[in-house]
């Protein structure tokens, strides 16, 4: 199976994918719970990366009234993209980037697995605003290294997502045989990209 971005995926992999989805991990604060972990055969994140990733793209790209991350598959996705598709240098990037959004996250709420939506949600929602709001304080200066790290996992993570069916079909609007060209048409705020 031909994947959006041109990567193939296996029909062992598929059948991973389609257990993550279908397992309990979308369920309040069990994002990433160690038990489910063991029924995907990662191939390029730890146990441990891989419940990072999780919840961050469950935090990233939620559940709301079209699917979010986790249900797309966007964490099993990412392995797939980096064990097969990476380079050795973009592997180590993203591990590094890993680790040291890691490390402050845990320095923000020791324990950032485990602890409530609510407070993971407010420690993104802050580096998120430090990163992408042109600020220029001291804590913004200070943890350069960080929010660029953020920023990288951040895009992976939508770039992927907006690569499944569910982002390209159900996020976005998407055509498979288009019309007419029509380079003016009338857009609205409820109006959707186009993927």
């Amino acid at each position: 199976m031909l994947g959006a971005m041109g990567f193939v995926v296996t029909s062992v992999q598929a059948k991973a994918i389609m257990r993550f989805v279908a397992s309990d991990l979308t369920n309040g604060d069990n994002i990433g719970h160690k038990q489910a972990i063991p029924s995907i055969d990662l191939q390029f994140y730890t146990p441990t990366e891989f419940e990072i990733l999780t919840h961050l793209a469950n935090l990233i790209i939620p559940k709301t009234d079209t699917l979010g991350a986790i249900e797309a598959g966007v964490p099993v996705l990412m392995d797939v993209l980096y064990s097969s598709w990476a380079s050795k240098q973009t592997q180590g990037e993203h591990k590094a980037h890993l680790k040291l959004l890691l490390k402050y996250l845990n320095q923000q709420i020791p324990s950032f697995t485990s602890t409530s939506k609510i407070q993971k949600t407010n420690v993104i929602e802050h580096i998120d605003n430090l990163a992408f709001v042109n600020v220029q304080d001291k804590e913004t200066k200070t943890n350069k290294t960080i929010l660029e790290a953020y920023k990288s996992i951040k895009h992976m993570v939508t770039r992927t997502y907006y690569s499944t069916e569910v982002g390209a079909s159900k996020e976005l609007r998407y055509l498979l045989i288009p019309g007419k060209w029509d380079g003016c048409l009338p857009m609205t705020e409820n109006t959707r990209t186009w993927a």
